[in-house]
């Protein structure tokens, strides 16, 4: 199912990420298109499988190497094993940077914020392993003037950046990561605990094996205890609070794609909802079913709260944990949405929730701006 065509959008096209749908279908398929509003609603009921693919517009980004880019001169392009000697060649008033595959040390960092000043495009794509103790985050040069930060490929890390958990980037993309904490212990505390834990209780460590630490399962308990306390303390509409008192968000383009998605957004909710209070703009896509472990709903709840969205994307694949989730997310629909991209599963469409969409979305004073 499709809302709104064609998908691509020109308010999209205009950031730095745009999106592309591809989809199979068999041979005679039937399409049944009416018009509501001002939106196309295209129900294909014989479509089963679909996939999202991220286009860059930005180029080149290519692995194993760090991209640099300065005003309008051509980026420059460098192998990513020595960084004290690449920094030579690049400018020091370049403002775009993309660090892939290799892992900048803590020194790197250092020599990397002291050549360059004016940073305000950063993306990482690192591919991390689960017991990586390397902290890929936390070292980004406090300095710089980000407007946007992308992690690209980055598995069972926390992130404890400020320009996150306190939402100081204008422009947040998460794509294809997996098993991402935020405001959390780093692997090497993971790793030391773990170790503490193996001393006491032997069989731990015939299950897990002497340098085997259950990551997923310690990074899992960490968010289930900090939402506990939440709820014990009586913050759970307004959330942890990441964010100190002075300091005021400055997220307004929040980007999830695939993977565990619906799980990142309910790590980000648990870390501060408050990030997402200036946000207009929200594109969140997930179609492979990789998520859930949570057993929480991130989607419905944050939706709820973002009250100044004016362009929402969403691409859901499969059936949420809870069919509520699903057949009633009209509902949670913010009244300041001005664009609405919506792909859902095709049960929805067949489910007996789906005369109220059609009658909500003929509704003239339901979601006005649209």
């Amino acid at each position: 199912m499709t809302l709104s065509a064609p998908f691509r959008d020109a308010s999209l096209s205009k950031s730095s990420t745009y999106w592309v749908l591809s989809h199979s279908r068999p041979p005679n398929n039937i399409l049944h298109p009416f018009r509501i509003s001002s939106l196309l609603l295209i129900i294909d009921l014989y479509h089963h499988q679909y996939q999202a693919v991220v286009t860059e517009n930005r180029k080149p980004w290519t692995v194993g190497q760090i991209s640099a880019k300065a005003g309008s001169t051509a980026p420059k392009t460098i192998n990513g094993s020595c960084v004290k000697r690449q920094l030579d060649n690049i400018p020091r008033d370049c403002t775009s940077i993309i660090i892939s595959k290799k892992t900048p040390s803590k020194e790197d960092w250092v020599l990397i914020g002291r050549h360059l000043t004016r940073i305000t495009d950063l993306k990482l794509s690192f591919h991390s392993s689960f017991d990586s103790k390397e902290d890929l985050c936390d070292n980004i040069p406090p300095h710089w003037p980000l407007k946007r930060l992308a992690l690209v490929d980055i598995s069972g890390q926390a992130v404890n950046t400020p320009f996150i958990i306190h939402g100081q980037v204008k422009h947040l993309l998460l794509a294809f990561t997996f098993e991402l904490r935020f405001d959390s212990p780093t692997n090497k505390e993971f790793h030391k605990k773990n170790a503490e834990l193996c001393k006491k209780e032997p069989a731990i460590t015939q299950i897990y094996g002497p340098e085997g630490v259950p990551l997923r399962e310690m990074g899992q308990k960490f968010l289930e205890a900090k939402i506990a306390e939440e709820q014990k303390q009586g913050l759970v509409s307004n959330g942890s609070d990441a964010l100190q008192a002075h300091q005021s968000p400055k997220l307004e383009t929040l980007e999830i794609i695939e993977n565990d998605a619906h799980d990142v957004l309910i790590r980000l909710l648990a870390c501060s909802r408050k990030m997402l209070t200036c946000l207009t703009t929200f594109n969140f896509c997930s179609t492979n079913g990789y998520d859930f472990y949570t057993h929480r709903t991130g989607l419905r709840d944050v939706l709820c709260v973002l009250r100044k969205l004016k362009s929402l994307t969403l691409v859901l694949g499969y059936e949420c944990e809870r069919p509520e989730d699903l057949t009633k997310l009209y509902t949670r629909l913010p009244q300041s949405l001005e664009k609405l991209h919506f792909r859902g599963p095709v049960s929805l469409a067949k489910s007996e929730s789906w005369p109220e969409w059609i009658q909500a979305f003929g509704d003239p004073k339901f979601l006005p701006r649209l």
